[in-house]
């Protein structure tokens, strides 16, 4: 505990921890800024320009819609298969004449809002690689490392001190930018009205925070195993981004076909509940070879089950190079 304790007093004092802070908050607040102005009533300007939409679109129906039935009913006798069963062009082709289909969309913190907070979800994970990563990295680089086995030699509680501190200052860190963009969200959305939620959303947003702060935990740890394998934070960030393009989106998703596995997958079902991938089945046929687009969902044990996985072996290995190799 005295480790423990020692070193997130050493996280916390660090520089980078309170600009990363200050980022999470600042992140959180544009995205409800950029929430407040969706939100915003139509100008005088829009509302003009939707009513010329709709004029125009009406004189044009006026004057074709004959026209426009005909060739579709021509085309439709001609080519079943690209209709669906029962379709009726006069119905089908009758365009939209309502002004609020050519108006912006205004959201509601119900749609726009939790999925503002998702995005921001992956801006807290990423910066909670960077703060576990340079944690440990700092003190490698400038020899402190070193320095403080010669007071704690027993390398095994100096690493499960210093990963623990990355996991609670993640957490932490996670939890005050997640909720600076969720009150940011209400508050965009609530001062023009559109902040209604029932107890059940408000339930899943809750689910989902701590989803992310459990996961940006992990995310840290990772960090924290990493820079004790590698030593220097530019290349854990590298190996990173070259994990996510190169393995998770070449390797596993393309050539190997298996997108379930793959870790961008995994994190979208564990923060949302669940995951979705699509994948295209080809079949042959006369006119060729036709392909259809399936959709597959993943669920939130599973892509939890995945990261907990790569978690574990990235921890186990960092604590065996540590064990054995020289950190002078």
């Amino acid at each position: 505990m005295r480790l423990a304790r020692v070193e997130l007093d050493r996280f916390r004092s660090r520089r980078l921890v309170r600009w990363a802070t200050v980022l999470a908050v600042g992140v959180g607040i544009l995205l409800g800024a950029s929430s407040w102005w969706q939100a915003r009533p139509p100008s005088a300007a829009e509302v003009t320009q939707a009513q010329n939409f709709v004029r125009q679109q009406q004189e044009d129906w006026d004057a074709n819609g004959a026209q426009y039935i005909k060739d579709c009913e021509d085309d439709q006798a001609a080519n079943p298969s690209n209709y669906d069963p029962g379709y009726d062009c006069a119905t089908g082709m009758q365009p939209s004449l309502t002004i609020d289909d050519f108006l912006p969309s205004r959201g509601s913190f119900a749609e726009e809002g939790v999925a503002a907070l998702q995005a921001d979800a992956y801006l807290l994970l990423g910066v909670a690689l960077l703060l576990g990563a340079s944690f440990v990295c700092a003190e490698s680089v400038s020899g402190a490392l070193s320095t403080w086995l010669t007071f704690e030699p027993r390398r095994s509680r100096v690493y499960v001190s210093k990963v623990a501190a990355a996991a609670i200052g993640g957490a932490v860190l996670a939890a005050v930018g997640f909720l600076a963009a969720l009150a940011a969200q209400w508050v965009a959305f609530a001062l023009y009205d559109r902040a209604a939620a029932t107890g059940h959303l408000w339930t899943q947003v809750a689910a989902e925070g701590g989803r992310v702060v459990a996961l940006a935990a992990g995310v840290a740890v990772v960090g924290a195993a990493l820079g004790f394998l590698l030593r220097h934070t530019a290349a854990v960030l590298g190996v990173a981004v070259g994990w996510f393009a190169l393995v998770d989106a070449a390797i596993i998703r393309t050539a190997l076909g298996q997108p379930r596995w793959t870790l961008s997958v995994s994190s979208d079902a564990w923060i949302t509940a669940h995951g979705t991938y699509g994948v295209d089945k080809c079949t042959a046929t006369e006119q060729g070879m036709m392909c259809d687009y399936v959709e597959h969902v993943v669920s939130m044990t599973h892509g939890g089950l995945v990261l907990a996985a790569m978690t574990a072996v990235v921890v186990v290995l960092g604590w065996l190079v540590f064990r054995r190799r020289d950190v002078a």
